[in-house]
C-alpha cells in the first residue's frame, strides 16, 4: 500500500496501472523486507503479551485481562497486515508494548483501571454509534478509521503513558473527530 500511494495509486486505466506496476515492482523487495521484520516484531510482542495474559489468574483482574483480549485480537488477527497496511504496523508495537505494561501495573490498583477503561469503553461506545450513523460505504475512509486509531493512542494515554502516544490525545480531541465525522 505504502509503495502504491508513493507513486500516484491507485490506478483506474489499463495503461495508469501498467505505468503503476512498473514503478512499484523495483522496491517490492526490500519493502515485502521491510514489513516482514515489522510484522516479526510485532508477532514477537503479541505473543510475550498472550504469554503474560495466559499467566495471570487474578480473579479481581478477571474484566482487565478480558479487555486486554479483546483488544489484542482487534489489533492482531488473520489479515490484520492488509488492513493496517505500511504507515501502522511500527504503532501496533507500541500498542502491545501498552498492554503489557498495563499488565504489569494493574495488580497495584484494580480500581484505577477499571475506571480508565471506563472511559475507554464510553469512547468506544461513542465510535461504534457513530459508525452505525455512517452510510456503509463511508466507514472505511480514512477520517474514520483515523478515530479507531486515535482510540488506541486513547488507550496508551491512560494505561502506559510511559509508552507515549504518536499525538496529543484526550477525550475531548475524540469526541471532536466523532463530531466531524
Amino acid at each position: 500500500d505504502e509503495l502504491v500511494a508513493r507513486h500516484g495509486g491507485p490506478a483506474w486505466d489499463g495503461e495508469a496501472f501498467a505505468a503503476l506496476l512498473a514503478a512499484v515492482r523495483g522496491g517490492l523487495d526490500q519493502a515485502g523486507l521491510d514489513v516482514v521484520r515489522i510484522v516479526a516484531r510485532v508477532l514477537t510482542t503479541w505473543r510475550e503479551v498472550d504469554r503474560a495474559v495466559a499467566g495471570t489468574k487474578s480473579l479481581p483482574l478477571l474484566p482487565m485481562l478480558t479487555d486486554i483480549r479483546d483488544q489484542a485480537k482487534a489489533l492482531i488477527h488473520n489479515g490484520f497486515v492488509a488492513e493496517v497496511g505500511w504507515a501502522r504496523l511500527p504503532d501496533l508495537v507500541r500498542y502491545l508494548r501498552g498492554i503489557a505494561h498495563r499488565l504489569a501495573k494493574a495488580p497495584e490498583n484494580v480500581n484505577a483501571d477499571r475506571g480508565r477503561m471506563d472511559r475507554v469503553r464510553a469512547m468506544q461506545d461513542e465510535y461504534a454509534a457513530v459508525l452505525d450513523e455512517l452510510a456503509p460505504d463511508r466507514r472505511h475512509d480514512e477520517d474514520v478509521r483515523a478515530v479507531r486509531w486515535m482510540l488506541e493512542e486513547f488507550r496508551l494515554s491512560l494505561f502506559a503513558q510511559n509508552v507515549g502516544t504518536a499525538y496529543p490525545i484526550s477525550e475531548q480531541r475524540l469526541l471532536k473527530a466523532l463530531d466531524a465525522l
